[in-house]
């Protein structure tokens, strides 16, 4: 199994430890890559399945979304934005010193926290690269920036303060939700069995 480090802190050790229940005579190898180094590895069948963060592209790997997990801001604890726990819209990252993680190989979740900032206009004063999560986060401690992270990695560290990044706040969005809700329970004849996979 290749895995990215920060799904150590979410459900992959549950579901490792239920797999050798129910499975007892697999032997479970546990490989830490990041997601773009798990493609090739699926391929080459290095690894049998993988857990990442970042969704792909290859026709050759069947990708499932399990979940998609809020993001959560670490703040140096004694500094104006840690003073609250209320949603961080993502514009008030702009003008900041943004720590992001892996440096590398890429693409990686360093350049969907980076379209995540472009893609709101909050551009970074400075980007600070770093290979892993736990040295981001002890950056975040000393003070030399903010980081984006998974809400699940927030045990990581304690002298750390965490925000979770407010969504997006349009009323429309809310409308869009309840109009879709509104047309499945219509059963319209698109969501037949025959017109879509059903896993």
């Amino acid at each position: 199994m290749g895995f990215v480090a920060s799904t150590l802190y979410g459900g992959l050790p549950s579901l490792v430890r239920k797999l050798r229940q129910h499975a007892p005579e697999l032997d479970i190898q546990l490989l830490e890559m990041v997601s773009v180094q798990q493609i090739p590895a699926l391929k080459e069948g290095r690894i049998d399945i993988g857990f990442g963060r970042l969704r792909h592209s290859d026709p050759n790997v069947t990708g499932i979304v399990l979940r998609e997990e809020r993001l959560v801001v670490a703040i140096p604890k004694g500094t104006p934005l840690a003073e609250s726990n209320a949603p961080l819209p993502i514009v008030a990252l702009a003008d900041r010193k943004i720590i992001v993680y892996p440096k590398e190989p890429r693409p990686s979740y360093a350049d969907q926290v980076l379209s995540l900032l472009q893609g709101h206009d909050a551009r970074p004063a400075e980007v600070h690269e770093v290979r892993e999560i736990e040295t981001a986060l002890g950056l975040v401690a000393a003070d030399a920036g903010l980081c984006l992270i998974p809400a699940s990695a927030r045990q990581m560290r304690s002298d750390v303060h965490y925000r979770p990044l407010a969504g997006d706040t349009s009323p429309y969005i809310d409308l869009v939700k309840k109009l879709i809700q509104e047309m499945y329970a219509e059963n319209p004849p698109w969501l037949d069995t025959e017109h879509n996979y059903i896993p």
